[in-house]
């Protein structure tokens, strides 16, 4: 396979090393290290300082010690947990997010060992195990209450991180549907649904059903099976809280009075934990040396066993910890509702104050995102009053000739409310353990963005044939791994500590224009502008021919014939068109979303299949940011490249291609464009971007997102909207900045909206801006507004709030005049014409304008560019898409 070392490519002293190295790598599924670069921002460290809580295993004297089981220092583990402590970061205002919890204390020892077969595990032993729970501590079904379970599924992602009965509610003698006298561990819902931990017989297919999946799986759950412990005694990994947006089985936050969930930890020593008289399997039937069954307290033994199977003692060992999340739903009582769209840089800040907005402003503020420009458009479509978007409105980017004639008919004022940024983002298991540095440069995020390096084109391995016809240049090809590329070594000196290659996950298919960011810093650059025009690097890799210009002389891939997988003597043209026909160039063009234009699919020859796969199925696309950090955090991209001949489509037929689920513990790499608010809220690791054009590297934090504000703001089209243009951001200054600001349609609104609206700006941009985790604070990730921009907004508000309409005048005597949108002119630095979208030239607005606010004036057509690109590949693909079956590299 292409995404791990193996063990040939290594050298002899690695290959020794390397079973050791990747046992003592972290396994904590869908968890992180916990660990951020020094300087960036840290969910941790938003943690209020009274928040964090430290329990004790044995005598504990914290405000949860009523909630700790009774310790019996009789009992086989007590020498081996009574000095364990455990510190969780934050307790408080939680959210959906990742939390840190620091262990000490373990007695350390055995992290490997091996069952009859040999077969080798990363964490048999010492290890902790932690799961979210609802019930009541105290209650005898405190532990049916608990997300545990839903990785009993063919691909799981665990690998043998653990024993593989842990995974179960009850003992793998009882999970069976035919099971005598089974002890059973059923699942309680916080609505009051019995959801059996055992299997059942499906009476519509005859199979085996496991119905604790319809609640959860190993794509949603939380449940972490293996956290390790060092032989020091010491660990630390992140758990992911979920509220009842997440998690509605456990309901954390639904409203006032479901606030309080609980952290369940579980130790796990090097005792076996069945309880006396268990030798017959109720706790497990694994095998220790020589064959025979593990009995109560043998030492030391593999752990196995579900923590939850009462015929086990794992549970009694318990480290309970209170919760309290953030409500949810509910919040606000029941009448005016402003609809507000727009930005997905301002999901995590809208989370925090909707619920404040309530009493503040006098209104219920629901948040939906949407593309940039379709926000825009639905603006002046009177879908809704407000708008969240960081470049104004400009009529020749309208599509709609409705649009346009609305846009002479309005007047649309701007507010800067946030100040975000996009952040690359990644989570990886090297060598020894998490690795917690990268580097990219413009140029190795080009080369990621456009599928240019072998391990990102759909490949099967059940078909390696035509490896030498790849469209791919020689020196492309000859880097089975990221790491190998010396681009990459050039800027990351720890490259060495890398064994697998990443798993890209990019929002979209829909446009951004923090996206827009992306591609402006790209092109900012000389040398990623020469790769993206066809030029090789100083190493001979090119770019994809997919994403050269159309017309390119190299932008052409061998075609197959799809019944014998044959190569075809001619090749097929390929390459990027604007939707007038003309080339598109990535080095020049205005755009602002990810594309996946590589039309590969895979096998070449179909065998018990009845269908190939693509890009987007090999690397799909995720909703937003917050899904993006969700999806690197769980290390689960969903990669849908496996065969199922059972699998059900939505058609009704048999046999599709499935994801392979959660990356193996120890070989875990994704790298993700996500935003900074979701990387700390997340704990993700943000890389290190290169200057454009320069050497310094930043990353997103408080020092280098104000001194990318201070030199790179720029005006656009419309004096009311300014923009960092990331060309123009100093070296200290973190190049993917942006300014969010609220955009007011005035002339479709009601007074009683744009009294309410007003009232929003004034707290979102006044108390709203105070960072931390209460909630209506702002959340870490975000740059506090400059003085300029709060004194702008607080203008802004003011003007909002005595807007008369068109022909009167304000309070103020500041004429708003009518026709305000009549205006037009060239695009202006930082507008849509200087890397928004690839639609037409950008025209401003009139110049008629209220104090504080302006006109609309410019906007992205960036629906005009993807259908551009669309169509183009799409002509090809009407054409030819049962020759493109582009064979796969050597593995």
């Amino acid at each position: 396979m292409r995404g791990v070392l193996p063990p040939t490519a290594r050298s002899a002293s690695s290959r020794r090393t390397l079973v050791v190295r990747v046992a003592c790598a972290v396994v904590a599924l869908g968890s992180l290290g916990g660990i951020v670069l020094g300087g960036a921002f840290s969910s941790s460290a938003a943690a209020d300082a009274d928040s964090s809580l430290t329990i004790s295993w044995a005598g504990d004297t914290s405000s949860a010690s009523a909630l700790q089981p009774a310790r019996d220092p009789s009992g086989f583990e007590y020498d081996e947990f009574k000095n364990i402590k455990v510190t969780v970061a934050q307790t408080q205002n939680i959210v959906d997010q990742a939390v840190k919890i620091d262990v000490s204390g373990f007695s350390g020892g055995t992290v490997q060992a091996a069952d009859g077969t040999g077969q080798l595990w990363s964490t048999a032993m010492n290890f902790m195990q932690a799961m979210q729970c609802w019930g009541d501590p105290n209650s005898a079904d405190f532990a049916q209450t608990c997300q545990w379970g839903g990785r009993f599924v063919k691909n799981n992602g665990l690998g043998f991180s653990v024993y593989g009965d842990n995974v179960y509610r009850v003992a793998s003698r009882d999970v069976g549907p035919n099971a005598t006298g089974a002890t059973d561990v059923p699942f309680l819902t916080r609505d009051g649904k019995t959801v059996t931990g055992r299997q059942v017989t499906d009476s519509n297919s005859g199979g085996k059903n496991y119905p604790i999946l319809d609640e959860f799986n190993s794509d949603s759950s939380n449940e972490l099976l293996a956290a390790r412990i060092n032989n020091d005694g010491t660990g630390s990994f992140d758990f992911e809280m979920q509220s009842d947006i997440q998690a509605p089985d456990l309901g954390c936050g639904r409203n006032a009075a479901d606030k309080q969930c609980y952290l369940v930890l579980i130790p796990r020593g090097t005792v076996f934990g069945a309880k006396a008289g268990g030798a017959d399997g109720a706790c497990s039937s694994i095998y220790g040396p020589g064959g025979s069954k593990y009995t109560f307290g043998t030492q030391p033994a593999i752990q196995a066993g579900s923590p939850l199977n009462p015929a086990c003692d794992y549970w009694s060992n318990r480290i309970v910890v209170p919760l309290s999340f953030n409500q949810v739903a509910g919040v606000c009582p029941s009448g005016a509702e402003e609809r507000v769209i727009g930005s997905q840089l301002l999901i995590s800040a809208m989370a925090s104050w909707q619920p404040k907005l309530c009493t503040t402003a006098g209104a219920t503020f629901s948040f939906s995102t949407n593309p940039d420009s379709v926000a825009r458009a639905q603006l002046l479509e009177k879908k809704a009053d407000l708008a969240f978007t960081s470049y104004p409105i400009v009529k020749d980017q309208l599509d709609d000739p409705d649009d346009q004639t609305a846009f002479t008919q309005t007047t649309v004022g701007y507010a800067p409310v946030a100040i975000g940024a996009t952040a690359v983002s990644f989570l990886a298991d090297g060598r020894d353990g998490q690795i917690r540095s990268m580097v990219l440069s413009p140029r190795l995020l080009a080369k990621l963005l456009t599928q240019s390096y072998l391990f990102q084109l759909p490949s099967d391995a059940n078909d390696p044939g035509n490896d030498d016809y790849n469209q791919l240049a020689p020196a492309n090809l000859s880097y089975t791994y990221l790491f190998q590329d010396p681009d990459f070594q050039a800027l990351n000196s720890n490259w060495g500590d890398f064994i697998s290659n990443p798993s890209i996950v990019l929002p979209g298919p829909a446009d951004g224009d923090a996206l827009a960011q992306v591609w402006k810093w790209i092109q900012s650059d000389a040398d990623a502008r020469d790769f993206l025009n066809g030029k090789e690097d100083p190493w001979h890799m090119k770019i994809n021919p997919y994403y050269l210009p159309s017309g390119s002389s190299d932008a052409h891939v061998p075609a197959y014939d799809p019944a014998t997988g044959a190569r075809l003597a001619t090749d097929v043209k390929v390459g990027l068109t604007n939707l007038d026909g003309t080339p598109m160039s990535l080095a020049t063009a205005p755009i602002a979303y990810f594309l996946k234009a590589d039309a590969s699919q895979v096998p070449h020859k179909l065998g018990t299949e009845t269908s190939r796969f693509d890009s987007i199925q090999a690397s799909p696309y995720v909703d937003d940011f917050v899904k993006a950090a969700v999806t690197t955090f769980r290390a689960n991209p969903g990669a849908k490249t496996g065969w199922d001949p059972t699998a059900i489509k939505t058609d009704g037929s048999v046999g599709d291609w499935v994801s392979g689920g959660p990356q193996v513990p120890g070989q875990r790499f994704v790298i993700s464009i996500t935003d900074a608010a979701a990387t700390a809220r997340y704990d993700l690791t943000p890389i290190g971007l290169r200057a454009a054009n320069g050497s310094v590297v930043t990353r997103p934090d408080a020092a280098s997102m104000s001194a990318a504000v201070s030199s790179g703001l720029v005006a656009t089209t419309n004096p009311a909207v300014k923009q960092i243009d990331p060309a123009k951001v100093s070296a200290s200054g973190y190049p993917l900045t942006t300014v969010v600001y609220a955009a007011v349609n005035l002339t479709a609104s009601t007074p009683a909206a744009r009294t309410s609206i007003s009232k929003m700006i004034g707290y979102v941009t006044g108390d709203g801006q105070t960072v931390g985790t209460q909630v209506g604070q702002l959340p870490v990730g975000y740059l506090p507004l400059t003085g300029d921009l709060k004194t702008q907004a607080t203008t802004a508000a003011s003007a909002i709030a005595s807007y008369t309409g068109a022909g009167s005048s304000s309070d103020d005597g500041t004429n708003v005049g009518g026709n305000s949108n009549s205006g037009s002119g060239d695009s202006g630095d930082g507008g849509a014409g200087s890397g928004g979208s690839g639609g037409p030239k950008v025209t401003p607005s009139g110049d008629h304008a209220i104090k504080g606010l302006t006109p609309a004036a410019s906007t992205f057509p960036l629906w005009e560019v993807f259908l551009a690109v669309a169509l183009g590949v799409g002509v090809v693909g009407a054409l030819f898409a049962p020759l493109l079956f582009r064979g796969i590299g050597r593995s």
